[in-house]
């Protein structure tokens, strides 16, 4: 451990120490920050004419999960559409096979007179 003098003052050792040094390196670099964010282009703003929208009052990142909720919306009724298409060609499909297994109908629907 060095000894100290009486006469060695507080500036002095804190100009030995390395912390100026890290202290003015950090300060260095925030103001770099600061100066990148200054030059980050903010959003357009919407003409004075033109009345504000909702999506232009949304943030974008609840913009995108509403968008992704609708999305998946329009796909479930899609698939539910789907499915209830192929219950009836199922349902109608089912019935011509019964119909087809009638002889009563299948005498009707001949072309041919069986008198």
């Amino acid at each position: 451990m060095p000894v100290e003098t009486v006469d060695e003052s507080a500036s002095e050792r804190w100009n030995r120490s390395p912390i100026p040094v890290i202290l003015s390196r950090i300060y260095k670099e925030v103001i770099v920050l600061a100066k990148k964010q200054k030059h980050i282009p903010r959003q357009a703003q919407p003409a004075e004419d033109k009345p504000a929208t909702l999506k232009d009052m949304l943030r974008p990142d609840v913009l995108e999960k509403l968008k992704a909720q609708a999305d998946a919306l329009k796909a479930e009724e899609h698939n539910r559409a789907e499915e209830k298409r192929k219950q009836a060609e199922d349902a109608r499909k089912a019935e011509q096979k019964r119909l087809d297994n009638d002889f009563g109908h299948l005498l009707e629907s001949s072309g041919m007179d069986w008198r």
